[in-house]
């Protein structure tokens, strides 16, 4: 059995984001594990048909992030996990504030790889 790279990279994204979630909970201002989590649920969900829409509207083509034929590109797309990584240190360092905008960012870009997985997806099926 394969695993396609852009689902893993969706579920790579995902775990990182919910390190950022918890790392915001644990260090970030009180009582705010209720908003990060609206934010992770409906950013996403909001993202993908508005991401699609924009590419439409923009004549930009519908690929995936990461192309079997170009090895460099799972190495780009590891940027997104990776960064939502180090954004979780963040609230370590600078603790008692409120970070739904570090929450907000990094489920825009989850809800990008999660777009590239379905596009793979798609484009695998047909």
């Amino acid at each position: 059995m394969r695993i396609e790279p852009n689902m893993l990279l969706a579920v790579t994204t995902a775990n990182a984001l919910a390190l950022l979630i918890a790392s915001a909970t644990l260090f970030g201002a009180p009582g705010q594990l209720l908003k990060y989590l609206i934010i992770a649920v409906a950013v996403p969900a909001a993202a993908i048909p508005l991401n699609r829409m924009w590419r439409k509207k923009m004549g930009w083509s519908q690929t995936a992030m990461i192309h079997p034929m170009a090895a460099a590109t799972a190495v780009w797309a590891a940027i997104f996990p990776a960064m939502i990584t180090l954004m979780a240190v963040i609230p370590f360092l600078w603790p008692s504030k409120d970070y739904g905008l570090l929450v907000l960012i990094g489920s825009i870009w989850f809800g990008l790889t999660v777009d590239s997985a379905l596009i793979a997806r798609r484009t695998a099926s047909s």
